[in-house]
This record gives structure tokens, C-alpha cells and sequence, in this order.
């Protein structure tokens, strides 16, 4: 069992995710878990299915990214996130997408290449569709 999801799982770390309001002082939350997934295309159907429940127009066609942050002890609830390309009729354009499928929260918005970062990601995940 193993060796056959050794192709979705890359790598675990502890990410603590910090704020920083106007008046200066950072503001940190709890540590996150960060899993890395070798294939990124693993929540493809997912975040179409998500699309599609949110009456959004358009089809994810790939990701080249994507990250998951288990939430709770047991890291029973998973918020994944990625970045993919979204197809709309004719036009392309790139989002970072995430989803949550226990809670159903959900989110998509155009990315431009400077935030096409793993720091990026993970705060839009934790922002927009971490936890319960």
C-alpha cells in the first residue's frame, strides 16, 4: 500500500504561519503541516467537482503544484491546494485553487508568476480553506 501512494506523498514539514497587521507586530498562528504531492494532478477532479458545486464557470486541465495542510490530531481533515491552469471556453489562465472536501470550503483566483511560490500557497490554503 505503501509503494502505491509513494508517488502522491513527497515530503512533511512544520510551517508556522505568521501575519503582520499594520501596526507592525507579527501575529502567529498555530504550526502547520505541509505535505508536498509528487503528482500534481492528483486533485484535479476534486477541485472540478468544487467548481462545478460553486456554480463556477471553467475546468481545471492541470496543476503543476500541489500542497496539502492535514488538519487535527489525526490529521483527519485535509486542505489541499495547488497551482493549476483553469479553462474557460477558449482562454487559459493561471489560479491557485484549494479545497477542503469535509468542510467544503473552497476557493480560486487568478495567480501571476512572482506568487507562484510554496510561502505564496500555503498562505492562501491557510487563508481560504484551512480547517474546520
Amino acid at each position: 500500500m505503501l509503494a502505491r501512494n509513494e508517488k502522491n506523498i513527497l515530503d512533511g514539514e512544520v510551517y508556522s504561519h505568521c501575519e503582520t497587521p499594520n501596526d507592525g507586530n507579527p501575529s502567529c498562528h498555530e504550526s502547520v503541516n505541509v505535505v508536498l504531492i509528487r503528482d500534481p494532478n492528483y486533485r484535479v477532479d476534486s477541485f472540478n467537482q468544487s467548481l462545478t458545486q460553486q456554480k463556477q464557470k471553467g475546468r481545471i486541465i492541470g496543476c503543476n503544484q500541489l500542497i496539502d495542510l492535514p488538519v487535527g490530531a489525526a490529521g483527519s481533515n485535509h486542505s489541499f491546494g495547488g497551482f493549476c491552469v483553469l479553462q474557460d471556453d477558449s482562454q487559459r489562465k493561471n489560479v491557485e485553487i484549494c479545497n477542503d472536501d469535509m468542510f467544503g470550503h473552497f476557493q480560486v483566483q487568478t495567480v501571476s508568476a512572482q506568487d507562484t511560490s510554496d510561502k505564496h500557497l500555503i498562505d492562501f490554503i491557510y487563508a481560504q480553506c484551512y480547517g474546520g
